[in-house]
């Protein structure tokens, strides 16, 4: 009689033993479902917020992003630093570009662009995109203006070379327009505006580059071919 019980009580604690490796399953099932869902979530989450910060078709900051990074330099009260700089940019001869060759052309140009832009600035500068032909880059603890002259050289050197687009070899210009803070202003708008004032001059001059703050920055720009009008940085 007693080892018919002990058979029935090991068949019952068997029974219990394969009931909670089942819940077991289902547990982890469940909890593998859950943990899935939540990384789609934040992935989905890191994604959002990475459409919103930078621009869809060149991968660059966006103007958000932009003010962001901006306002942290704001802050920056590094000794060491003579403050930050921005240059506003508009590209030369490309409207003729996207209205005959098509939008498709003109996107290629406009990544290529971009990608040269980045690839001329230091990191920790930031290059954005802020409008369908301008860009932005803010250029962190400059030590002087003729670093700043040194790096747009390089800028209007790199964009003018010409580009590969699908079937086509096209060249662009920039004209670049520099503010530096806080000589230029102390605010984010009124920096950028008058860095778009700058660029404006140069765009008229054909200089290709100008301070906004001439008279200050007058003798570094004599020293640099910058001062020369080059004849490939024409207006579109």
């Amino acid at each position: 009689m007693s080892s018919d019980l002990d058979q029935e009580q090991l068949l019952r604690y068997a029974q219990d033993l394969q009931e909670l490796m089942n819940q077991h399953a289902q547990l982890q099932q469940h909890y593998e479902e859950v943990l899935e869902l939540l990384q789609q979530g934040r992935l989905s989450s890191e994604l959002l917020l990475s459409q919103a910060l930078h621009d869809p078709l060149t991968g660059l900051p966006n103007r958000r992003q932009l003010d962001q990074r901006l306002k942290i330099a704001l802050l920056d009260k590094a000794p060491s630093s003579t403050g930050f700089y921005i240059l506003y940019m508009d590209l030369d001869r490309f409207k003729p570009i996207n209205d005959e060759l098509g939008h498709d052309v003109g996107d290629m140009v406009l990544q290529e662009v971009a990608r040269r832009l980045q690839a001329k600035v230091r990191r920790g500068d930031t290059v954005a995109r802020v409008g369908g032909d301008e860009f932005v880059v803010v250029l962190l603890h400059m030590e002087s203006p003729a670093v700043v002259v040194a790096i747009v050289e390089s800028l209007l050197a790199s964009v003018k070379e010409p580009i590969s687009a699908g079937e086509h070899q096209l060249q662009v210009g920039i004209s670049i327009g520099c503010a530096q803070h806080p000589c230029d202003g102390v605010e984010i708008a009124d920096l950028l505006k008058r860095a778009d004032e700058a660029m404006y001059r140069a765009k008229r001059t054909h200089a290709g580059f100008a301070f906004f703050s001439e008279p200050a920055c007058e003798p570094v720009r004599h020293k640099s071919s910058l001062s020369r009008q080059d004849p490939c940085q024409q207006p579109p």
